[in-house]
């Protein structure tokens, strides 16, 4: 994977490719010269397909939570599938009675963005052909449109990236000017700031080293990928490491929870053993402490063969006791 550039595009049209139309129907007429077995490790993968599917309709459509069946029929899949997919997994979220994505809706910001920046492009280019010439009034009032630069905010930022990658770093007048920029051109608020950051910290897996973070300028150069659910990164190491001592913690405390409970099991059997006082007694506590109460296991047990001595049991005769009481 390359480091410059970790990130594609996806056609929401690619279903209707001609060639991905003559794919789906090779497998779906030949199906059967697939094992069982193929099919089964295929299922994660169709999975993953349904879900583009979904996206692709949402740039499109809309979908009502009453329309699952009705999309399920236009895929050919299982509506219970399909809900599935939706309804689990964080994937999309239900918003005034239909399914949304966040993926969907920031790539159709981003197409509307990017459409109404070309036509500003293009009138501004046709209705004034020479900025030389324009008058230094109007140039004025164009920079007072413009927020003024605020050297406190920009540093708030730097804050955020120092900490995030444990840095005392001196920013250069080029990247917080970049920074300022970015933020008021796209009103980033804090919170993108810190996922842009948190992301970038991230890196890329490049061949045999881990963890490569990007510098700040990188950063600020992609920081539209950065801010993206679907910016293609190393595994979030620092997450995966809490989520290993959190788990680890819990079996500890498991383990200790099962430690506590054995013991008072113990504490509370060798206190019952020391009160028989009586044949009954005995049987009474082999019956409640004897994990088979099967003839020939309870002829071989030490706690049988020990109390039988004291106070005369055979095994036939424990049995039957056992019997006696019905199943524990």
């Amino acid at each position: 994977m390359k480091a410059s550039k970790p990130y594609f595009s996806h056609d929401i049209a690619a279903k209707s490719d001609e060639k991905i139309i003559r794919l789906m129907f090779d497998f779906r007429k030949n199906k059967n010269e697939f094992s069982e077995n193929t099919l089964k490790e295929l299922v994660a993968h169709a999975a993953y397909g349904i879900y583009w599917e979904i996206i692709e309709y949402l740039h499109e459509n809309s979908l009502n939570i009453q329309e699952v069946e009705m999309l399920a029929d236009e895929l050919r899949i299982d509506a219970d599938i399909l809900k599935r997919i939706l309804d689990n997994y964080e994937l999309f979220k239900i918003s005034e009675d239909k399914y949304i994505s966040e993926r969907v809706l920031r790539n159709l910001k981003l197409q509307e963005e990017k459409s109404e920046k070309a036509k500003k492009s293009i009138n501004k280019r046709w209705s004034n052909k020479n900025k030389k010439e324009a008058a230094p009034e109007q140039e004025a009032d164009k920079k007072e449109e413009l927020p003024d630069y605020n050297e406190e905010f920009v540093m708030s930022i730097i804050q955020i990236y120092n900490e995030k990658f444990k840095k005392s770093q001196i920013v250069s007048k080029a990247n917080k000017e970049k920074i300022f920029k970015i933020h008021s051109e796209n009103n980033l608020s804090i919170e993108i700031w810190e996922k842009i950051f948190s992301n970038a910290k991230r890196g890329w897996d490049i061949g045999d080293k881990k963890n490569v973070a990007p510098s700040l300028k990188k950063i600020l150069e992609e920081w539209d990928s950065f801010a993206s659910d679907d910016y293609f990164l190393a595994p979030d190491r620092e997450a995966l490491e809490k989520l290993r001592e959190k788990e680890e913690q819990e079996k500890r405390k498991e383990e200790e929870r099962r430690k506590i409970e054995s013991e008072k099991f113990n504490r509370e059997r060798q206190q019952k053993y020391d009160a028989i006082s009586s044949k009954e007694d005995a049987l009474d506590f082999m019956y409640q402490y004897l994990p088979v109460l099967k003839e020939a296991f309870v002829a071989q047990s030490m706690t049988f063969k020990d109390l039988s001595k004291t106070y005369s049991i055979t095994a036939k005769e424990a049995v039957n006791y056992f019997n006696s009481r019905g199943e524990r």
